[in-house]
């Protein structure tokens, strides 16, 4: 069992109902319902993203709007306040879409910056293989092992200092030897920050589509794939949502939703 992140959007005339909208939105793809295997994909499901940063930034000036969504409490009941100028959705005229991709990018082109300035300072550092072997039998010791050793480097440990690992994992995907990331060239780590910042969730349309972020898509009242009747309308993950979002009316709701799976 995992987890996964889907933005769903609703029809304005529901946005003093938006938990029942979510709830019936979702229902043609709950878990255990006797849906084929294409619908059967959440058993929980909460409102997530302001808290977490995965959310959405808010249109400047709007940040007091009453109509803007944020976290649901955790499941002890511990309010997850949303992080400065995020929240978890609302209507798109009053967010900021590309506030994520801008974000993420401003940060790599920060770590970028960063990597050139210590490699003037501090010599080149051993790749992490060096750090020992990685044995079968005791991976993870041994993986937590060759990483101490590789993080103990001068220029290793300022800029994970700046940027840990948990950062380079959300903004570029990456948990591995820095030199080999910035080998690629500051043009391919910015276009990889905003590929990821821009396909960080599935895609619940207002028409029913679930579009997963692998392409695939399933409509809410088709029992398999092959015999959907909407196949010819079916829309594809454009690996940016931002221009999806962008072309809906500034009314429409849209909100960050985090399924159990």
């Amino acid at each position: 069992m995992g987890s996964t992140r889907v933005t769903v959007c609703l029809p304005a005339h529901r946005r003093n109902e938006v938990e029942a909208a979510i709830a019936d939105a979702l229902a043609p793809f709950e878990a255990m319902q006797g849906h084929p295997d294409e619908r059967d994909i959440w058993d929980s499901w909460t409102i997530r993203g302001g808290s977490d940063g995965w959310g959405f930034w808010i249109r400047p000036g709007a940040e007091d709007d009453p109509w803007l969504l944020h976290d649901a409490p955790r499941y002890d009941g511990e309010p997850l306040p949303s992080r400065q100028g995020r929240c978890a959705g609302g209507p798109v005229g009053l967010l900021n879409l590309t506030g994520a991709r801008d974000h993420a990018v401003g940060l790599a082109d920060d770590m970028c910056d960063l990597w050139e300035q210590l490699s003037a300072r501090y010599a080149p550092p051993r790749p992490l293989e060096t750090f020992g072997e990685v044995s079968v039998l005791t991976l993870f010791d041994d993986i937590a092992a060759q990483r101490r050793g590789y993080e103990v480097q001068p220029i290793i440990k300022q800029f994970l200092t700046v940027h840990p690992w948990d950062q380079l994992d959300t903004v570029l995907g990456y948990r591995d030897d820095l030199s080999r990331l910035f080998a690629s060239g500051r043009d391919e780590i910015l276009a990889t920050a905003a590929l990821l910042a821009g396909q960080r969730s599935d895609l619940l349309t207002l028409d029913g589509w679930w579009v997963q972020r692998d392409g695939r898509a399933t409509h809410g009242s088709c029992d398999t794939h092959e015999s959907c009747t909407h196949r010819a309308d079916m829309p594809t993950h454009p690996g940016d949502l931002v221009p999806i979002l962008a072309a809906l009316p500034d009314d429409v709701i849209v909100v960050g939703v985090q399924c159990h799976t």
